[in-house]
């Protein structure tokens, strides 16, 4: 057999088998994650506030609770930066197509235009309503047409006590035991305030849970 077609089938197989067992470690992995956190979620109560669904209710809004905004200082600076630099270079460079430089500028224009969208994004917190979006977009999302606001997990570090544990999290906005929306503790640093918002005395409000690290959780803890 021809020496080359050897070295390149064992190449092949190496190549094979180091992707096999990297894919089943992360797998492996990503289910020991999970049933990490599903273990720390049935340990630790997570935030949840359930709604009353009534077609009764007046869409009105008036002033927000809580408002939520992306930091936008460097994701603004960045893109416009890189795009001055490259345009720089484009006009100034003689050599390459016109087509090529268009084709890269139009790359860097939509990579802008997306990054300006996300730097702008925001997330309103009002008495009957939550409103999301950004430059271009706004979304109202009313509480009398929803099930819920509940935290997920999406990180964790597997220390199973809840004043240790690195925990981040994402509220989900449920209808029909669907994800509608979710609000990210990454994009939004002070998203965790949003537990702060909601209270009985709400006539759209039928049960809130708090979640660990609230204030019935260190109540618990002054007790002990």
């Amino acid at each position: 057999m021809d020496q080359n077609l050897i070295r390149w089938l064992s190449l092949i197989g190496v190549i094979i088998f180091v992707g096999s067992v990297v894919l089943f470690s992360a797998k492996v992995s990503g289910q020991r994650k999970k049933k990490l956190q599903e273990e720390f979620e049935r340990n630790f109560s997570m935030y949840k506030v359930f709604f009353n669904r009534s077609n009764e209710i007046i869409e009105e809004l008036n002033y927000p609770i809580l408002t939520l905004k992306r930091s936008n200082s460097g994701r603004f600076i960045l893109p416009v930066f890189i795009c001055f630099i490259t345009f720089i270079i484009g006009f100034f460079y003689r050599g390459g197509s016109f087509n090529i430089k268009l084709i890269i500028l139009a790359i860097l224009g939509l990579w802008f235009v997306w990054s300006v969208l996300n730097a702008t994004n925001y997330v309103k917190i009002y008495e009957n309503a939550l409103v999301h979006g950004n430059l271009l977009k706004k979304k109202i999302i009313w509480y009398h047409a929803i099930d819920s606001i509940e935290a997920r997990l999406y990180d964790y570090n597997g220390v199973m006590d809840a004043r240790q544990a690195g925990v981040y999290r994402v509220y989900e906005v449920m209808r029909n035991g669907k994800v509608i929306c979710g609000i990210w503790e990454t994009e939004f640093s002070g998203s965790r305030k949003i537990e702060n918002c909601f209270n009985l005395s709400n006539p759209l409000v039928t049960e809130i849970r708090h979640s660990f690290d609230s204030a019935s959780f260190v109540s618990k803890e002054e007790e002990q």
